[in-house]
């Protein structure tokens, strides 16, 4: 089973600022390996102008990975963690409550 995960992140303005085009294409890739390298697969990366945050969903493989990865971000120093959440499947979730009635 895999793990969904929600994050807000903020960039670390020190680390982005006065850079080339092709420094900041890096710094990003950078940003994208690590999510790789622990089989994470991003579903949705957008601007939330709001909170002026960026707002992620990413699939791992399991939580663990999601973990690695975001420890693996920050060590980086490019961006900071306003908040995780793990997103649940609604259709395992309906089957759930489902059985959980079933069974009550």
């Amino acid at each position: 089973m895999s793990h969904l995960q929600l994050a807000r992140t903020r960039i670390v303005p020190e680390a982005w600022r006065d850079l080339t085009d092709e420094q900041n294409d890096a710094q990003t890739a950078a940003i994208y390996a690590v999510i790789g390298k622990y089989g994470g697969d991003a579903k949705v990366i957008s601007f939330a102008p709001s909170d002026v945050t960026l707002v992620s969903v990413i699939e791992y493989p399991d939580e663990l990975s999601a973990k690695r990865s975001i420890a693996g971000i920050l060590a980086l120093g490019t961006l900071e963690y306003v908040s995780v959440e793990a997103l649940w499947d609604v259709v395992e979730w309906v089957g759930i409550v489902r059985e959980a009635g079933a069974t009550g």
